[in-house]
């Protein structure tokens, strides 16, 4: 959904409306932080830095049962999500199953031996919880593990000193929404986190919460705001979908595209009923017609990004072999591509001209069909498709706990009877 910055800002709710609606909610939330608490301390008890100065690499490494990597992702999926990310480029080395190697990022092994590369990471994690116990930002932001993890290491071992919150982009929304007059281009997102945490510690009552709680309330508080927007009145809403100013779109031969991880709050807080209004009223035919050359940019820019991801991974005969298929409407999907494992990948891409978080997209029966039964079928959300810097988010697969899903045309078949 792309709403033009003035609508979004003749609605904005303030701090205080988001506190209050945060309130409302907080039981629920203390109550999951407690678990993530336990699950927390059960880890960085088996994770002393003697038992990570001790550890092999399949101790380490993620494709391992119960590994390090594993645990701090999965088992500490309350804490803050570091999903989507490709495995090489978050750990620096992991063990790919079909092929029994541990492929590894050539900046910790030049020569990408998997033994050097995870010595050279296991030190860097060290390290960082040295650098991290004394607040030393610099060496922090210094140090060579990728940033996503590294923020998920801090957050995890001194949950009162760090923001849990890793997506680059997700920091820069918060920046927006809660410190306006930051420009955070050039900034690190160690610096992004420090930022908001001293707006947190400036406020009367957001100081009172403890890091994991005040992450958990930036998350609400933009739920908020963004269900505020859903709210208006379709008339409204439909005067900002039906915006088409023209732009000078970048050659896509230009165009960066990068993969962004999130994870999606529960479906829930928007209402139903509200999306109904918006979108289940829109001439669907002509949205469909309107949308297709934006839909055909959101198909280059995924598969330019997922050649570059193949060829990062060493994987150049299969960045060779992706490619755009939407022409055939049976499949579900539109770009077949590979994953890490050089397993088949099949995409369907929705894109959208805007960068707002709390998407709505239109999804056929047969994408929705071929999503939930074709086990490599993901679905790929294009933001910002017409810049130069678009950005990938990976929903994977469409659960019940994230998304909504409104019925706006039916397919009518009647039998004539003399």
């Amino acid at each position: 959904m792309y709403i033009k910055e003035e609508y979004f800002g003749e609605i904005k709710m303030t701090l205080e409306d988001q506190i209050q609606y945060y309130l409302t909610k907080k039981n629920s939330v203390v109550k999951d932080l407690q678990e993530d608490e336990k699950l927390r301390q059960h880890f960085v008890s088996d994770y002393t830095l003697d038992t990570i100065k001790n550890m092999t690499i399949d101790d380490y490494v993620s494709g391992k049962p119960n590994s390090f990597c594993y645990r701090i992702e999965e088992e500490l999926i309350g804490l803050g999500s570091i999903a989507n990310s490709y495995a090489s480029k978050k750990y620096g080395v992991y063990f790919n199953k079909e092929q029994n190697k541990y492929p590894c990022l050539k900046k910790f092994s030049r020569v990408q031996d998997p033994i050097e590369a995870f010595n050279n990471i296991k030190s860097a994690i060290i390290n960082l919880i040295d650098a991290g116990r004394a607040h030393d930002l610099k060496s922090i932001k210094q140090n060579v593990i990728s940033p996503m993890f590294k923020g998920k290491l801090l957050a995890t071992y001194y949950p009162d000193d760090y923001l849990g919150i890793f997506s680059d982009a997700k920091l820069d929304i918060f920046l927006q929404e809660f410190c306006p007059k930051v420009n955070p281009k050039n900034l690190d997102a160690v610096d992004k986190r420090e930022i908001l945490v001293k707006f947190k510690n400036k406020h009367s009552v957001l100081k009172t919460f403890s890091m994991p709680e005040f992450a958990k309330f930036l998350y609400i508080a933009l739920d908020a705001q963004l269900t505020s927007v859903t709210n208006k009145s379709s008339a409204t809403l439909k005067e900002v979908l039906d915006d088409s100013t023209e732009e000078l779109w970048p050659n896509i031969t230009d165009v960066e595209p990068d993969f962004i991880n999130i994870k999606y709050s529960d479906a829930t807080v928007l209402s139903s009923l509200a999306a109904r209004k918006s979108y289940a009223n829109s001439d669907y035919p002509k949205v469909c017609k309107n949308n297709k050359e934006l839909g055909d940019r959101g198909e280059l820019v995924v598969q330019k990004a997922e050649k570059n991801k193949l060829l990062n991974l060493g994987l150049k005969s299969q960045a060779e072999l992706v490619e755009i298929v939407s022409n055939d409407t049976s499949l579900g999907y539109d770009v077949k591509s590979f994953d890490e494992n050089g397993n088949e990948l099949h995409i369907e891409v929705k894109a959208t001209k805007g960068s707002f978080e709390n998407f709505h997209f239109y999804i056929t029966s047969n994408e929705l069909e071929k999503n939930k039964n074709d086990k490599a079928h993901v679905i790929y959300l294009v933001s910002e498709a017409t810049k130069r810097k678009p950005k990938i988010f990976n929903l994977g697969k469409l659960i019940q706990s994230n998304i909504t899903l409104v019925p706006v045309e039916y397919y009518a078949n009647l039998i004539a009877i003399e």
